[in-house]
């Protein structure tokens, strides 16, 4: 890509035009392809996770057929195990198939996308990172995915998500955030604080150390059972190098009920620093919190 731009400098006889400072304006960050900014770059990634849903819907239909349900929440334990081990065929594609869309454009992957998994009753939650680089714009781009296994239909108030940096001096030049019920159909997405009609995500606010999500934990009731709106999802953030080392995560705070007639929990307040994240209830049931491994900015 390097080599291209600069035969295109050479034959134009305006370098200035190729300088690392007229490639990257606000969002608008040009590169030799086709891609003209980060939010066209978010759309691709969309296209190619919406190709690898549309095939694990169709292999999710072969399964509810192969075991005679078509609700899964009323699959077996082996059969659970079965679906989560599909469901995570196709997103790893979809991972994989990023990680090449995101070289062609100049992204280059420097994270290890090492995989958080801890058990807990009664909800499965898997949390994971990608970090890429692009030499040629300075940015960085991050994104942390969620996947849940099991779950619990006793929802409770909203979850919150983040994507933080212990380091402040990174300024974050925007994000995004995508949610899927567990047969893969997206249920919202926000494009950096523009949320879509209805969506189940949502950007609460932005600050020196990242950004932080709604993410609007709810069910359906179907014929075919209980639709789990935020299933899984990803973050993406887009930020430029600052001073000194860096580490950037996926934080996950997911709050449910024991019982159905329990008083709905209250947010009271949301922090988040180098530290961590941290969410206050003033009113709470049940509550954890998952974060990524992490990855390192040297």
């Amino acid at each position: 890509m390097r080599k291209l731009s600069g035969l295109l400098c050479s034959a134009l006889l305006v370098g200035a035009i190729c300088s690392p400072s007229v490639l990257a304006t606000g969002d608008q960050h040009y590169f030799a392809s086709s891609v003209s900014s980060i939010d066209d770059i978010e759309k691709e990634k969309e296209k190619i996770f919406e190709k690898h849903h549309e095939k694990y819907k169709k292999e999710l239909l072969a399964l509810q057929k192969k075991f005679g349900k078509e609700d899964i929440s009323k699959f077996t334990d082996d059969e659970k195990k079965e679906l989560r081990k599909l469901k995570k065929k196709h997103l790893d594609n979809a991972r994989d198939d990023v990680d090449s869309y995101m070289n062609s454009v100049g992204f280059t992957k420097v994270g290890d996308g090492s995989e958080v998994s801890i058990e807990s009753a009664p909800s499965d939650l898997a949390v994971n990172d990608y970090l890429y680089y692009n030499s040629t714009t300075r940015q960085y781009n991050f994104d942390g995915y969620w996947d849940f296994s099991v779950w619990d239909f006793l929802v409770d108030t909203i979850d919150i998500a983040s994507v933080r940096m212990n380091n402040d001096t990174y300024p974050v030049v925007k994000s995004y955030a995508y949610s899927y019920d567990q047969s893969g159909t997206q249920t919202g997405y926000d494009n950096n604080g523009s949320p879509s009609t209805g969506s189940k995500v949502t950007k609460r606010f932005e600050n020196k150390n990242g950004v932080v999500y709604n993410i609007q934990d709810s069910t359906q009731s179907t014929s075919g059972g209980p639709i789990y709106k935020t299933d899984h999802g990803r973050l993406s953030m887009y930020f430029t190098k600052g001073t000194g080392s860096n580490k950037v995560f996926l934080d996950f705070e997911h709050n449910y009920k024991s019982y159905d007639w329990q008083t709905t929990a209250s947010i009271n307040g949301i922090t988040l620093n180098g530290i961590g994240l941290s969410v206050t209830y003033s009113k709470v049931n049940n509550s954890y919190l998952r974060t990524s491994t992490g990855e390192t900015i040297q």
